[in-house]
């Protein structure tokens, strides 16, 4: 993070995805005093005698609340994904399951008035009776607006709508599934269903399956999405 300081402007990238990192609060409970303690000054003072706009808003946010942290950090990842789709996919992978529907709700009380209604996002006509967090508030949909990569979008949307986790049947028959072509937003609903645990148990029963890695069957056969599974 200290290295991030200097020189903001080349290295954006590993700067947030950093300050994704920390917003672990055990994690920053530990980096706050080590700052400190190395640099004899707050990290917060260091933030605002340094940097400025939108990054100091950012750097500030990421010492308050933790689910107010994940919207200021997508948000700002979103603004700089013309760029870098991947660094999107790379801090929203980050999100582990339970915090998911935390960050969903925390957009709402960021972006939403209270009397505006959330409306169904329908990734197609199979999803179905799913809220997300997409609104005619035009303040609130412009995290979707302004990721113009197709696959980007689709991934971000698959885990913005997902607050369950998936059961071994469920990766099992996704496993059956992939024998067939399926389109790239049902590979990312079952990815983003998917703990640490059972992301590696994918793997293991994946390749069992097909005696072939997961990361080598999606780039042979789903290409255009593989930089994302990639980062995720």
């Amino acid at each position: 993070l200290c290295d991030c300081f200097r020189g903001i402007g080349q290295k954006e990238k590993v700067l947030v995805s950093n300050l994704a990192l920390i917003t672990n609060e055990q994690i920053r409970s530990k980096i706050l005093p080590k700052f400190l303690e190395k640099f004899g000054k707050e990290l917060l003072s260091q933030i605002q005698a340094e940097t400025h706009g939108d990054l100091r808003k950012l750097l500030t946010y990421m010492l308050d609340a933790r689910y107010k942290n994940w919207t200021v950090l997508i948000d700002y990842c979103c603004r700089l994904c013309k760029k870098h789709p991947s660094l999107l996919v790379r801090v929203l992978s980050l999100i582990d399951q339970q915090d998911r529907f935390k960050v969903i709700q925390a957009y709402s009380q960021r972006y939403i008035k209270s009397n505006q209604q959330v409306q169904t996002l329908f990734l197609d006509q199979q999803v179905q009776n799913k809220q997300s967090f997409y609104t005619n508030d035009d303040s609130y949909m412009r995290i979707f607006d302004e990721i113009k990569d197709e696959y980007t979008l689709l991934y971000t949307k698959a885990v913005m709508m997902n607050d369950e986790q998936i059961t071994i049947y469920g990766i099992q028959q996704f496993i059956l599934d992939c024998k067939d072509k399926i389109p790239p937003y049902r590979v990312f609903k079952n990815l983003v269903a998917m703990d640490s645990q059972q992301y590696k148990k994918f793997h293991q029963l994946f390749y069992q399956e097909f005696k072939m890695d997961f990361l080598v069957y999606i780039q042979k056969y789903h290409g255009s999405i593989s930089e994302i599974i990639k980062q995720y």
